[in-house]
Order: C-alpha cells, then sequence, then structure tokens
C-alpha cells in the first residue's frame, strides 16, 4: 500500500504560464483520496533565499526568515480554511441530480 504522507509527483515537463511569461513545471500527483491531479508549479525566490544565495545573510538570520515564512503561510491556510467553513463553503462539494 502506498504511504499517502509520501509525495510522488511525477514531472510531465514544463509549460508556459502567465500568457507565455514565465514557466512552470507541469506535476502530475494522487491525493490521499486516489484522485489523480495535475497541476503546475512555479516555485520562486523569497527575498531572504536570495540575500543568503549573495552571502549577504547571516545563516541565524535566514533560519529565522525561514521560520516566519512556514509560520505565516501556516496561519493564512488555517484562517483560509476557518473562513470557508464559517461561511459554509465547501472546497469540494457534491451536487444532487
Amino acid at each position: 500500500m502506498n504511504d499517502p504522507k509520501k509525495n510522488n509527483a511525477e514531472r510531465l515537463g514544463a509549460v508556459r504560464i502567465n500568457n507565455g511569461q514565465l514557466e512552470a513545471q507541469l506535476l502530475r500527483e494522487r491525493d490521499p483520496n486516489g484522485a489523480t491531479m495535475v497541476h503546475a508549479v512555479r516555485r520562486t525566490a523569497y527575498v531572504h533565499e536570495r540575500l543568503r544565495s549573495a552571502g549577504k545573510l547571516a545563516p541565524e538570520l535566514f533560519d529565522a526568515a525561514e521560520k516566519f515564512r512556514m509560520d505565516f503561510e501556516r496561519s493564512g491556510a488555517r484562517f483560509t480554511h476557518s473562513l470557508l467553513e464559517k461561511l459554509g463553503i465547501s472546497a469540494a462539494r457534491e451536487q444532487d441530480d
């Protein structure tokens, strides 16, 4: 049986996004329920990553900035999810025929 926590993303190649201005990787993955998802992913560099790669940021400050970024993103996801629940909106709503 497949481990649902393991990321089994398959790279399908590069695609152009934003009216051809940017390039992203097309990935195919399976969600925990077994459904296949295909989506474009473009990884961007954050300011603290660019500063570290240029040698202008101490390792301690990079670690602090990375922790802040992760905490900030998690709090935004929790807020969005709780707001959708409060409004009674389901991300995957089944429709009766």
